[in-house]
């Protein structure tokens, strides 16, 4: 990896036990590589000191240590951050848990409808419903995870699809929504449509911070809610002006005096003049 790269990390808990992955980040002759380094369990807590200790032991096993690190790349949240500032380093923080934070805040809006066809689906769920339902159609209801707003998407997309069968339904009739309503479900399709493509093409490998950026404006000029988390400035990003320099350079726009001094640390050397060529006779050239 050399004298200085960049470290990927996240966290997931199974059971009792947090488990962290951690990525080294480097290039060699302008290629990135991305090397798995640790897949370790957490044990002496999920803080920010505690991470950095981590990742301290794991680069000290490649005789590598945290002031060789020049950024780090993991989610936005409040231990990431603290992590980046103790270290000093700027935080590339993932676009995808980003972005679902700013859908889940703008589905907030829509609540009340998202729950009336929650409601609407669990009873479509029961045994004798579902069997009526069967009568209709091979799609079957389906539920929400309070968790993942994806989830939230296939279900109101599968209750628009279906919802000529579930009128067949006539114990359900009174939970369908109203024709008005209907018709703010499936507009919220549509939107939900619409962000799934985005969510979808944040996840592509060759995604660089200047799509990102291209991506997260267009979401925020048709859906304004989400600028509290899309915004270049908005209070998630740790390292706003590190972000906006790399986005300019990327479209090779000029730099602020501030954005220069952010990402001076990963100028390149400046080639070396080429050598002018050696006047030589015709005999000679024919023979090299």
């Amino acid at each position: 990896m050399g004298e200085e790269f960049g470290v990927m990390f996240d966290g997931w808990t199974s059971g009792a036990l947090h488990f962290v992955v951690v990525y080294g980040l480097f290039a060699e002759d302008r290629t990135l590589h991305q090397v798995l380094l640790a897949l370790s369990p957490a044990e002496h807590g999920q803080g920010a000191d505690a991470h950095i200790e981590l990742i301290d032991a794991i680069l000290d096993v490649y005789e590598k240590n945290s002031a060789m690190i020049l950024f780090i790349v993991a989610d936005d949240c409040a231990t990431n951050q603290a992590i980046a500032t103790r270290l000093g380093v700027p935080l590339v923080g993932c676009a995808s848990h980003r972005f679902n934070l700013a859908v889940c805040r703008f589905l907030e809006a829509y609540q009340p409808l998202i729950n009336q066809v929650q409601a609407l689906c669990v009873q479509l769920r029961y045994p004798n419903n579902a069997a009526e339902l069967a009568r209709h159609t091979k799609y079957k209801p389906l539920k929400a995870n309070a968790t993942r707003w994806s989830s939230t998407y296939i279900m109101l997309a599968r209750y628009v699809k279906i919802c000529d069968a579930i009128k067949m339904v006539s114990a359900v009739e009174e939970l369908l929504p109203r024709p008005s309503t209907h018709r703010q479900i499936v507009q919220l399709v549509n939107n939900l449509e619409a962000l799934d493509s985005v969510c979808v093409k944040l996840q592509s490998e060759d995604r660089n911070l200047g799509n990102v950026r291209l991506l997260f404006d267009a979401v925020m000029a048709k859906y304004p809610t989400t600028s509290h988390h899309l915004d270049s400035s908005a209070r998630i990003v740790h390292s706003p002006v590190f972000e906006s320099a790399v986005v300019k350079l990327l479209s090779d726009r000029t730099l602020t005096a501030e954005e220069e001094e952010a990402v001076a640390r990963f100028a390149l050397p400046a080639p070396l003049p080429s050598k002018t060529p050696e006047k030589v006779d015709f005999a000679t050239e024919t023979l090299r």
